[in-house]
C-alpha cells in the first residue's frame, strides 16, 4: 500500500512539473520555506528581533506615523544589502573578492521625497542602487513587477502604499469617488508580486525582499479597539511575511540644547519567518555631535554593549572585562577597541544575533 502511495505522489508531481515547465511541486521537505537567506537590518536590535534580519524572497510592511523611522529602516537597508553578494546572498566575508558582487536596491520613490544627500549620511552608495518617480499607481506596481521578474535588485522598496494612487483618480474631477478603487490595485498587485517572487525562488532559488512602507489612517468614529488602519485593503496584510508597526520617536537634546538624535521603537507585529510580537529600540543621531558620531549613525555600539552583557559574551567581573579571550580594565576600553576594529565589529554583531536567534548573518 505504502509504494503505491509513493508512486501515485510520484506520479502526480511529475505530471504537474511538465504540465507548468517547472519545480512547481517537490516531495515533502524539499522546499525549506524557513531557511531564508537574510541580510542585516543595519539595526543590531532589529536584527534580533526579526530573527536575522530582512530575508531575502519575502515581503513586509513597515507601517506607522508620520516621522517614526519608516524611510530610515529603508535606507540603512540599502546600505545593507551592498555588503551581501546578490548570486549567493552571503555576507562579503564568506565570499572570495573577485567573485563578489554587490547588492542593489530598488527605491520606488511614490511620495517624490528621496533625499540623496541624507541617503548617503546613511551609508548608501548612490551607485549601487536605482531610484524610479512613478506618476500613478498602476505604472509603480508594473515596475515592481518587472524589477521581480528580472531578479536584477536584491532590494525592492515601496515608498508608500499610501500615496499610490490610480490613473482614474489622477485624471477625474474631485467631486468624483472611487471608492475602493486603491484597495483593489494594491490587493491585485499584492497577489501578483507573491506569485512572481514564488516562480523567481524556484527557478533560482533565491528572489529579492520585497519592503512596502506604509502609514496608519484613523477610523472617524471609532471608540472600541485600535481605530488605526492601513490604506490600501486588506491583501497587504495577508500577503505580507513580516508586518512591522513603529511606535512614536523621542527627540533628545545635545549638551547645547540643540536637537542631537532621536529614540526610536517598534514592534514587529507578524512574523511568519520567525517569532512574532518582539520589539526593538534604537537611537540617530540627526546631526555630528561632539562625541564624534555623524549624522545617521545609529547606537549599535551602546546595543553591543548591552546586548552583549545579556547574552553573556560581555563577562563583567569585578575590575576587568572580558570579551572571549581579551581582557580590558573597563567596558569604555572594550567598546572603543570594537569600534576601530571592523572585524571585532562584525564578530561582536554576529555573536549577538546567533546568541539571540542561532543564525550567523
Amino acid at each position: 500500500m505504502t509504494d503505491k502511495v509513493t508512486n501515485a505522489v510520484r506520479d502526480f508531481i511529475e505530471n504537474v512539473n511538465k504540465t507548468y515547465k517547472g519545480g512547481v511541486a517537490e516531495v515533502g521537505g524539499r522546499f525549506e520555506a524557513l531557511s531564508l537567506a537574510r541580510f542585516s537590518t543595519g539595526i543590531l536590535s532589529l536584527d534580533c528581533a526579526l530573527g536575522g534580519g530582512w530575508p531575502f524572497g519575502r515581503i513586509a510592511v513597515n507601517a506607522g506615523m508620520e516621522s517614526t523611522g519608516k524611510t530610515l529602516m529603508a535606507l540603512k537597508a540599502m546600505a545593507s544589502v551592498e555588503e551581501y553578494d546578490h548570486e549567493t546572498k552571503q555576507h562579503r566575508d564568506f565570499v572570495d573578492d573577485d567573485k563578489f558582487t554587490a547588492g542593489t536596491a530598488l527605491f520606488v520613490d511614490v511620495e517624490g521625497s528621496f533625499d540623496p544627500e541624507w541617503a548617503a549620511s546613511n551609508g548608501v552608495t548612490e551607485g549601487c542602487h536605482a531610484v524610479a518617480r512613478p506618476e500613478y499607481s498602476e505604472q509603480a506596481i508594473d515596475i515592481v513587477t518587472a524589477a521581480i521578474e528580472e531578479n536584477v535588485f536584491d532590494l525592492i522598496i515601496v515608498d508608500s502604499l499610501a500615496a499610490l494612487a490610480p490613473t482614474k483618480e489622477l485624471e477625474a474631477s474631485s467631486e468624483d469617488w472611487q471608492m475602493g478603487l486603491s484597495a483593489r490595485l494594491i490587493n491585485k498587485a499584492m497577489r501578483k508580486w507573491v506569485g512572481k517572487i514564488n516562480k523567481v525562488s524556484t527557478a533560482t532559488g533565491t528572489a529579492p525582499f520585497l519592503m512596502c512602507l506604509n502609514q496608519f489612517r484613523i477610523n472617524i468614529g471609532q471608540f472600541v479597539g485600535d481605530p488605526r488602519v492601513l490604506p490600501g485593503g486588506k491583501g497587504q496584510q495577508f500577503a505580507s511575511s513580516i508586518i512591522l508597526y513603529t511606535k512614536s520617536p523621542d527627540y533628545q537634546d545635545s549638551k547645547t540644547k540643540e536637537m542631537s538624535h532621536v529614540k526610536l521603537s517598534g514592534t514587529i507585529q507578524k512574523n511568519k519567518t520567525y517569532v512574532p510580537r518582539m520589539n526593538f529600540s534604537y537611537s540617530v543621531h540627526l546631526q555630528d555631535d561632539e562625541d564624534g558620531a555623524k549624522q545617521g549613525d545609529v547606537d549599535n555600539l551602546k546595543q553591543m554593549q548591552s546586548l552583549g552583557k545579556k547574552y553573556g559574551l560581555i563577562v563583567v567581573d569585578g575590575a576587568k572585562v572580558y570579551f572571549g579571550d581579551k581582557v580590558y580594565k573597563t567596558q569604555k576600553a572594550l567598546m572603543q577597541d570594537v569600534a576601530n576594529d571592523p572585524e571585532m565589529y562584525r564578530l561582536m554583531w554576529r555573536s549577538i544575533v546567533k546568541a539571540a536567534v542561532g543564525k550567523i548573518i
